[in-house]
């Protein structure tokens, strides 16, 4: 059902609740703890490390934290793989959630892969995604099933995506 939150495979349904929305990512000097690291394919498996770091200590379970882990390893190889070969994560925590963002600035020459005038999908709730697509990679159907919220935004400039976890407390 739209506007159906759910934590994927760690935790229970937020039947009929919407998940928190993603705000702008804090400054440092928010106090807020801040991960905020530019990325390249030779740095993903120390960028996996810091993400499942970086969740465990925002409070998520390790099961979870693995989950996040994995999502925004997906996000994160696609910035590689379809942009321009690098990108840039922040995650930071905010009213009960935890906030992973990914940019890359696109392919150079490219005006932008959804079009002149970009595109925004947002998305929450297993029933808006339907079966395993067939058809190679499969990143961001992968990271629709572990995040409670995520909201793609394509445009001339590149691709920002922001997947959501919610922090469930111990």
């Amino acid at each position: 059902m739209p506007g159906t939150g759910r934590a994927g495979r760690g935790g229970a349904a937020l039947v009929g609740a919407e998940p928190p929305r993603p705000g702008p990512a804090p400054s440092r000097e928010d106090g807020q703890k801040l991960l905020d690291r530019p990325f390249d394919a030779g740095t993903l498996q120390v960028l996996r490390a810091a993400v499942r770091e970086f969740a465990a200590g925002a409070g998520m379970r390790p099961r979870r934290a693995g989950d996040v882990m994995i999502a925004v390893h997906e996000l994160a190889a696609n910035a590689v793989w379809h942009g321009a070969g690098t990108g840039r994560l922040r995650m930071w925590t905010a009213a009960r959630a935890l906030c992973c963002q990914v940019d890359d600035a696109g392919r150079p020459g490219q005006r932008g892969r959804a079009g002149d005038g970009g595109q925004q999908i947002t998305g929450t709730g297993r029933a808006e995604r339907g079966a395993w697509p067939v058809q190679p990679g499969h990143g961001l159907w992968l990271t629709r099933e572990l995040a409670d919220q995520l909201n793609i935004t394509c445009g001339p400039d590149g691709s920002r995506v922001t997947a959501v976890f919610t922090l469930h407390p111990r």
